[in-house]
């Protein structure tokens, strides 16, 4: 499901990269390493004990800016694969993390709110992985705690 979400952000992304300068021919590169990269933060947070907080950002109550820890993991994160995977320079990378990594959360964000998705758990991790996503991993590496 984030792929279809990430699919449906590719505008609002292809217009931060091009401000910073990158061409849209990396645009899906761009697309794909950020949904790894915030599927990869949120996987760190639940295994480090962090239910709470990542199902307080997608429940809608936290802050989806950088300035939350969880979002600036994940900026942090991004800027990483993108100065290593496609070579850009730090600033250019972090630039484009920064805008790029909240307007995802704040997406996910918004499709957990309507009445009719599952903003638990279950639902979350559904969402980041589907049937051996998330959630299961989680539960194999803390022993069952969430089970």
């Amino acid at each position: 499901m984030i792929d279809d979400l990430l699919n449906s952000l590719k505008g609002q992304v292809g217009d931060a990269i091009s401000g910073e300068g990158l061409g849209m021919d990396k645009l899906d590169d761009v697309l794909k390493l950020s949904g790894d990269s915030v599927k990869d933060g949120v996987m760190s947070e639940v295994t480090g004990g962090n239910l709470d907080g990542v199902m307080s950002l997608f429940k809608g109550d936290s802050d989806t800016s950088s300035s939350n820890p969880i979002v600036s993991g994940i900026v942090s994160n991004l800027t990483g694969k993108l100065t290593s995977s496609l070579g850009l320079g730090d600033g250019v990378a972090g630039s484009i993390a920064d805008k790029v990594v909240p307007m995802i959360i704040s997406a996910v964000v918004s499709k957990f709110s309507g009445s009719d998705n599952d903003a638990s758990a279950e639902g979350i991790a559904s969402f980041f992985g589907g049937g051996d996503g998330l959630l299961d991993q989680a539960k194999g590496m803390l022993g069952g705690l969430f089970s």
